[in-house]
């Protein structure tokens, strides 16, 4: 009987002292860092979880041990590139993207993931995107999600077989920033890197090596960082966060819809622009008082800012996924030019826009314009992403073509009030995300465009943002409402 009660003492000691710098005592402190306990607090059982996506763990040398406590009961991990051993990495790295556990610090943010297909980096060359054919390209599970943690060399094939399998697919493909011969150098999957160490400074993302047009040097990665403190950890860490977001994405309000190759439907809120984007546009450009991850204090400082208004060291920054999952769970929001849909010609505080046929082929939607009314002073952030455009299959199952086009979008912020002057504009030519993080002042009128350059085509993107302080909607023009009409209600995707 003592000893029950030393035991139930030492337990109430543990979580008092483990609460004492975690409000949410019963997750790990890295999981506080990026929002998670607020996102729990916030929307308790009616939380996705990732029980409708599947997902796939891509690793070196073995698998996730499938006898793992995190693993067991009630996932289903199924070997696809013949009978390999597990280790320790990839145990590790699978329970912070798909693990089930309160009382581990390795664990996923999505822990109702179930349907996990298990790939050695044979996925790339001898089972998902074999050289000189085209390959399954989609997992047997119909995953929605894939993590690489591991450095390989990457040929401009197996990249452009890559950046196709999002594009057709939206399936998306989470990798390291820092490898850079790797699958970072890819436009249309999400590069991760960590922050480093305990001095504040970050793994630098690597200026991507010429791997033959459009992939040129200059690019920087990463797309945002991750947390703990490795780039494979950030990786399934943040596997887990793109998997909470197409979890949601799936049930919220999209105006749009597809059925992909596998046989699955995706919608708006699910594809692989708006998960990139939200992921984007939700991340702290600065930290402060983190408990298990170095804080962001000097975000896009001098001589690390790209053209894509992005720092070339953290992306868009620190991934919070209580802001992602707010961007994604406020629903889709149109463009004025497509009708608005009852949104009184405003966007709100959170929100994310798919257009399903863009670009200004002819002579029609080449801008698209979301206003707004600050409510105080505060902060707006918001990112565009658009897949790379690769030719693919052409017709037989051995003919693959690398051909690849990069479409050229923009985006920018107009201060209509004080003149319609440009707040801040993202215009690279060589990216394909656009990114704005800017100061609003209270009672002034904003409009979002995105525009195109000179050549005409037609292609999709997804927008993602979110404000600081509360926006309010700004009365349409009749003429713009009738304009607009309902045409963007019909999905008219490029694939």
């Amino acid at each position: 009987m003592h000893a029950t009660r030393r035991t139930s003492l030492s337990v109430i000691a543990a979580i008092t002292a483990m609460s004492a710098g975690n409000a949410y005592g019963q997750y790990a402190n890295w999981l506080m860092d990026i929002g998670y306990g607020k996102l729990t607090s916030e929307y308790g059982g009616s939380l996705a979880t990732g029980s409708n996506v599947p997902v796939t763990i891509v690793e070196s040398g073995g698998y996730p041990d499938v006898n793992d406590d995190r693993f067991t009961p009630g996932k289903t991990l199924t070997p696809r590139t013949g009978t390999l051993g597990s280790t320790s990495h990839a145990t590790i790295v699978g329970a912070l993207f798909f693990g089930d556990s309160s009382g581990f610090s390795q664990r996923s943010v999505a822990p109702g993931i179930a349907n996990i297909d298990m790939y050695n980096t044979s996925w790339s060359s001898a089972y998902f995107l074999t050289p000189g054919t085209i390959g399954p390209h989609t997992s047997p599970n119909g995953s929605r999600v894939a993590t690489h943690a591991y450095g390989e060399g990457t040929t401009l094939s197996n990249l452009s077989r890559i950046d196709w399998v999002v594009q057709a697919d939206d399936y998306a493909q989470v990798v390291g920033s820092n490898l850079v011969s790797g699958h970072g150098n890819g436009f249309n999957s999400i590069a991760v890197a960590p922050v480093a160490g305990v001095s504040g400074s970050a793994l630098n993302g690597s200026v991507e090596v010429s791997a033959g047009t459009p992939y040129v040097a200059g690019r920087y990665r990463p797309d945002v960082t991750g947390p703990r403190g490795t780039t494979s950890d950030a990786i399934g860490a943040t596997g887990g966060i793109v998997a909470l977001l197409v979890s949601r994405g799936k049930t919220t309000t999209s105006h749009h819809s597809y059925t992909a190759r596998p046989g699955y439907t995706v919608t708006s809120g699910d594809t692989s622009e708006v998960i990139k984007a939200a992921l984007m546009a939700g991340a702290s450009r600065f930290t402060s008082g983190n408990l298990d991850t170095v804080n962001i204090s000097n975000y896009r400082s001098a001589g690390n800012q790209t053209n894509n208004g992005l720092d070339k060291r953290f992306g868009a920054g620190l991934v919070n996924v209580y802001t992602s999952y707010k961007i994604i769970d406020a629903g889709e929001q149109d463009s004025n030019e497509d009708g608005a849909l009852g949104q009184n010609g405003g966007i709100s505080q959170y929100g994310f826009d798919y257009d399903p046929a863009f670009g200004g082929a002819d002579s029609s939607n080449a801008t698209a314009t979301y206003g707004f009314k600050a409510t105080a002073n505060g902060k707006f952030a918001a990112s565009l992403v658009w897949n790379l455009k690769v030719a693919g299959p052409q017709g037989e199952y051995n003919n693959f073509s690398s051909a690849a086009t990069l479409y050229d979008l923009d985006l920018k912020l107009i201060d209509v009030t004080a003149g319609n002057a440009i707040v801040q504009s993202s215009a690279s030519t060589i990216d394909n995300t656009e990114n704005l993080w800017v100061d609003l002042i209270a009672d002034h009128i904003y409009q979002m465009q995105v525009t195109t350059k000179s050549v005409s085509f037609t292609w999709d993107y997804g927008l993602a943002w979110q404000s600081s302080v509360a926006l309010a909607p700004i009365p349409e023009p009749a003429s713009m409402i009738a304009l607009g009409g309902f045409a963007g209600l019909l999905l008219r995707r490029r694939r």
